[in-house]
């Protein structure tokens, strides 16, 4: 077992992959039980361990808590014991877009940033499901905000497509999205990482396309010298 003061690899939230860390405080209990006796083997027993981590990174410095258990009964075909490992704050791997929260474009309180920081912590946590329902949620609401609640799903993608914010192609890609998040509400769905991050790709493209560049371009379109 490394000891505190020792260095380990780690995934680091903030810089985005494996670092070092440093083993800031570390503990570890042991544990046996006695669940049989036989009469010629004598006593059965299971054990297992619980180590507990502070680590910090040597890049950034930023700080998580690791929690590893291993359980004798729990091993891989060659018998090697497999580590049930959380942490704290979970894993990131997906970094949350920089632009929401700037703001020049969304202030904190707003639905767009608030839901997508709930979406990534539930893929943070494999919620994928939740993520998906997250990721729905975020959809309408958006389509809700540009052009009012046409009353079905239907009626808000036609107007949100009438008032030019996707285009006919989009529209499909919109329509297969929104029926992705339903089917985990509606039809016991259970969706994996991988279509999850292609739904919340679809719908972080929206937003951006609404909330950002249609303010950028303004700005790009003041700063080009004017036709003569």
């Amino acid at each position: 077992m490394p000891n505190q003061g020792d260095l380990k690899m780690a995934f680091c939230n903030t810089c985005g992959r494996d670092n070092e860390h440093h083993i800031v405080l570390s503990h570890q209990d042991d544990w046996s039980e006695v669940i049989a006796v036989h009469e010629a083997a004598g006593p059965v027993t299971i054990d297992g361990s619980e180590i507990r981590e502070v680590l910090q990174c040597c890049g950034c410095r930023g700080t998580a808590y690791f929690h590893t258990s291993y359980f004798s009964e729990y091993t891989d075909f060659d018998g090697r014991p497999i580590p049930k490992i959380r942490r704290f704050p979970p894993k990131q791997e997906r970094k949350f877009p920089e632009w929401i929260s700037s703001e020049s474009y969304l202030k904190e309180g707003h639905f767009v940033n608030r839901l997508l920081q709930e979406v990534y912590s539930a893929i943070s946590t494999d919620s994928f499901a939740v993520a998906a329902m997250g990721v729905r949620a975020l959809i309408e609401l958006m389509m809700v905000e540009m052009v009012g609640d046409q009353r079905t799903i239907g009626k808000n993608i036609s107007k949100f497509e009438q008032e030019g914010y996707v285009g006919s192609k989009q529209r499909k890609i919109l329509f297969d999205t929104i029926e992705f998040g339903s089917a985990a509400i509606h039809r016991d769905f259970a969706p994996n990482k991988n279509e999850v991050l292609t739904a919340l790709d679809i719908a972080e493209t929206i937003a951006k396309q609404i909330y950002a560049h249609s303010g950028d371009s303004a700005k790009l379109g003041k700063r080009a010298p004017k036709r003569r």
